[in-house]
C-alpha cells in the first residue's frame, strides 16, 4: 500500500492522485488527508470522484489543529495502515516529520516531495547542515518540483541519482478547455464580471510575499507612460485593504480587485485577460503560471519564483524580471502591451512547453521513481 500525505485536498491534487490511480490502481493507494480544509486557501468541496480511498484525520480547518495533535494522529494512523511506501510532504511540519520517521523505523519506502529552493529566502548554514542530514537519513527518494529544487536538494548532500523532478502540475485540459469556452462568449463574459476590455492579470494572494504593492507602483509608471491596459487582481489576503488604498491613490479607476475565486471561475480570468504577471518575491512553484500557459496566455514572471526556469522562455512565452526593479516590470508592461510583442504566438508557445507537464506526466514520473528505489533496495539486499 501506498500512503499519501497531504495537508487538504485541493483540486491540483485531486487531478494528480486520480493520474496515478490510473497507472497504479486505486486500491493501492490510500491518502491520508490532515484535515477537510484550509482558511488559507478556501476552496470549495473538492470533486473527490475516481479518487483512491481518502482517510482525513480532522474535520476542522488546519489552523485550528496544534502540531502536535496533527503528528500524533498520523503515527497512529500509519501504525493502523501498515503501508509499503510513505509519502510526504516537506520536513517543516511535525506530522510529516512523523511520517518519514514512521517509514525509517517500519522499514517502508519514504518518499518527500519538496518545492523549497535555494532563493526563495534566507538560508543559514546551521539549519541547511541539519536539513541535508535529515533528508539523508530519512528518505529514500526526493520528488522535487523543477530544477531549482533539485539543485538546492543535491545541494543539501542528497544524492541527484535519488531526485525526480515533476510536481508543480495542473491539470492542463480543464483550464484549456474551460478558457475557450469562455473566449467564445467573451463580450458577454466581460460584461458580467465587470471586466476591462484589455487587461494584465494577477492571480495571487494579496499577502507580503506576493509582492503586489510593488506591481500596483509598477503599473502606475506604465500608466503615466502612456499604457493603456487595465491590472485585474484575483485573491484576497491580509494586505487587501492596504492594497486598495495605494490603488486608489496611484492608478484610480484601473485596478480592479476581483477578490478570491474558486477553481471553476479561475479559467474566466485568464481567457479573458492579455497577459499573467506574477511579481513575487517569495515563490516556492508558482501554479498560476502553468494555468495562465495552459490557457494560452503569454506570462511575465519574477526571477523569485520557482518554475521560471521550467516554464518561463524569455521572448518564447514571456519575460522574467527583478520582483524588486519597478521601472523595470512598468517597462516590460509597456513592451507587452505596445504591440510589438505577438501576443497569440507567445501563448501558443506557452501551450506546447506546458504541454510537458500534466497530472499524467507526474503519475508517470512518480512510478518511475518507485520502481527504482525498489530495484534499488532488492540490489541492496
Amino acid at each position: 500500500m501506498i500512503c499519501i500525505l497531504c495537508h487538504s485536498i485541493g483540486p491540483y491534487h485531486a487531478a494528480r492522485y486520480r493520474a496515478l490511480a490510473e497507472f497504479i490502481g486505486k486500491t493501492e493507494i490510500i491518502i491520508l488527508e490532515l484535515a477537510s480544509r484550509e482558511k488559507k486557501y478556501p476552496w470549495a468541496e473538492t470533486d473527490r470522484d475516481h479518487l483512491p480511498t481518502i482517510r482525513t484525520l480532522f474535520n476542522v480547518p488546519l489552523e485550528q489543529i496544534p502540531g502536535r495533535e496533527q503528528a500524533k494522529a498520523v503515527g497512529a494512523t500509519l501504525n493502523d495502515l501498515q503501508p509499503h511506501v510513505v509519502v510526504s510532504v516537506g520536513y517543516s511540519d511535525p506530522a510529516m516529520r512523523t511520517a518519514a520517521r514512521w517509514a525509517r523505523s517500519n522499514n517502508a519506502i519514504s518518499i518527500m516531495t519538496g518545492a523549497t529552493w535555494r532563493g526563495d529566502k534566507k538560508r543559514y548554514f546551521p539549519l541547511e547542515w541539519a536539513k541535508g542530514i535529515w533528508c539523508r537519513t530519512h528518505y529514500d527518494a526526493i520528488f522535487a518540483s523543477g530544477t531549482r529544487h533539485l539543485e538546492y536538494f543535491a545541494g543539501l548532500g542528497f544524492p541527484i541519482n535519488r531526485i525526480w523532478r515533476g510536481v508543480g502540475v495542473v491539470d492542463n485540459d480543464f483550464f484549456a478547455n474551460y478558457a475557450a469556452a469562455a473566449r467564445a462568449k467573451s463580450e458577454f463574459l466581460k460584461m458580467q464580471l465587470g471586466l476591462p476590455e484589455r487587461y494584465f492579470l494577477c492571480c495571487a494572494r494579496l499577502a507580503p510575499e506576493k509582492n503586489i504593492h510593488r506591481l500596483i507602483r509598477a503599473f502606475a509608471h506604465y500608466r503615466e507612460q502612456g499604457g493603456q491596459w487595465h491590472l485585474v487582481l484575483v485573491g484576497s489576503g491580509p494586505q487587501e485593504e492596504e492594497l486598495r488604498r495605494l490603488a486608489a491613490s496611484l492608478a484610480p479607476g484601473f485596478v480592479h480587485f476581483a477578490g478570491w475565486k474558486q477553481y471553476t471561475e479561475l479559467p474566466y480570468y485568464y481567457a479573458l485577460a492579455s497577459c499573467l504577471v506574477l511579481p513575487s518575491i517569495s515563490e516556492p512553484w508558482g501554479l498560476v503560471v502553468n494555468e495562465a500557459m495552459a490557457c494560452g496566455l503569454p506570462v511575465l514572471v519574477s526571477r523569485k519564483c520557482g518554475c521560471l526556469p521550467e516554464l518561463c522562455w524569455r521572448g518564447i512565452n514571456g519575460y522574467d524580471f527583478d520582483p524588486y526593479d519597478e521601472n523595470e516590470l512598468a517597462e516590460l508592461l509597456l513592451r507587452v502591451s505596445s504591440g510589438a510583442v505577438d501576443l497569440e504566438r507567445m501563448g501558443k508557445a506557452g501551450q506546447q512547453i506546458i504541454a510537458n507537464l500534466t497530472p499524467e506526466s507526474f503519475a508517470r514520473t512518480f512510478v518511475d521513481m518507485l520502481e527504482t528505489i525498489r530495484r534499488t533496495r532488492t540490489a541492496s539486499g
